[in-house]
């Protein structure tokens, strides 16, 4: 989240521990800030509209106001200019900032070598009534009043990705390089995820010990392991709490947190998809 973000934050998902992902809501004063390469796609959702309004990014230019649930998405990377007037009381906005593992984690059939080239298409408070209503709805999960839970939030933020990946997403070739990891690049990457199951990772985290990058790294992960890197990673922390079940009298909810998984809800989730049982009936 950027310093201004967080200044302008009412509620974040933050300490929700969500993957790849992170809702915001907000209210903003008028406002004229600058911002130098976005680290993360972002999505803002307007709720009220500002009378007066200014855009700059991606090659946009818009000035018109902004008109109440409409979007504005700019692409990772690129520079913004924004300001606006904001109508009495503030501007209620919700925002979205997420990583492009989330289509890997949601959709990875959709994620191949060509999408995950591309980016979040730009758009200027674009009319989206389903991506709206979405967002709308995982921001609901923030408030602890309305709030359904990991699995609820995790089935809208599938519906999400799908839907973004869809409608909101602009693929390029990706370059043709290196049809498999190396074996060596291979076996780091095995090792490290081993190492690693209880801490969050990024599919940038593995293309870091390669010299591949993007929609190539997950091409030649694909082409070498059979799966993609969520997948696989995936895999291995069912694989190790399968272990631990076996060999230790550990409580289940905590070997769901020792290999990475949120809550032991997750776990029994992940189990079941690969196993066809519950870790419980592991060890009755």
């Amino acid at each position: 989240m950027t310093p201004y973000m967080a200044d302008v934050a009412e509620r974040s998902s933050a300490p929700l521990g969500w993957r790849n992902l992170t809702v915001i809501q907000a209210r903003e004063d008028s406002a004229d800030v600058f911002f130098k390469g976005f680290s993360r796609q972002l999505l803002n959702l307007t709720l009220t509209g500002a009378p007066r309004h200014e855009a700059r990014f991606a090659g946009l230019v818009d000035g018109a106001p902004t008109s109440p649930n409409t979007i504005l998405s700019v692409p990772r990377g690129c520079d913004g200019y924004f300001a606006f007037e904001a109508p009495e009381g503030g501007e209620r906005t919700i925002i979205v900032e997420f990583d492009d593992e989330l289509f890997l984690e949601h959709c990875p059939d959709l994620a191949d070598g060509d999408f995950l080239a591309g980016a979040l298409t730009p758009a200027a408070h674009r009319p989206a009534p389903r991506v709206a209503g979405l967002i709308e709805i995982l921001a609901g999960e923030l408030d602890p009043r309305t709030r359904r839970g990991h699995l609820f939030s995790d089935g809208v933020t599938r519906a999400l990705a799908i839907e973004l990946a869809q409608t909101f997403w602009t693929r390029r070739p990706a370059p043709q390089k290196g049809a498999r990891l190396s074996t060596r690049d291979a076996n780091r990457i095995a090792a490290f995820i081993a190492a690693n199951l209880h801490a969050p990772m990024r599919v940038s985290d593995l293309a870091a010990l390669t010299s591949l990058q993007g929609g190539v790294f997950a091409r030649a992960f694909r082409a070498t392991f059979g799966r993609t890197p969520y997948a696989y990673v995936l895999d291995a922390r069912v694989d190790a709490a399968a272990r631990l079940l076996t060999t230790t009298r550990l409580p289940i909810a905590d070997i769901a947190t020792a290999v990475g998984f949120a809550d032991q809800q997750h776990l029994t989730k992940a189990f079941r998809a690969r196993f066809a049982r519950t870790p419980a009936s592991l060890r009755s």
